[in-house]
């Protein structure tokens, strides 16, 4: 059986956003950098020595089967607002 284990990062994740703009602000003094990316209604940080990739997506750009995402997403953003 192998050792090395079968999860060992991640590229890129993007999470969605209803306001783009607080978002990026958000996470910039969190992460203490600039998005090295942006495009109308996306931006994107480069995270650690292996460059991962966070990315921020405007909301309003959402299809339909992302929906059921964007509830949860907005169920965490509230419970981490009131700590």
């Amino acid at each position: 059986m192998s050792t090395t284990p079968p999860l060992r990062g991640f590229t890129t994740i993007s999470y969605w956003a209803a306001d783009l703009e607080a978002a990026k602000r958000w996470y910039t003094e969190l992460l203490g950098i600039e998005p090295y990316f942006q495009r109308q209604g996306y931006c994107e940080f480069r995270l650690s020595d292996y460059q991962h990739e966070l990315g921020l997506i405007e909301s309003t750009l959402a299809s339909h089967q992302n929906k059921g995402a964007m509830r949860l997403t907005k169920t965490l953003d509230k419970s981490l607002q009131m700590r």
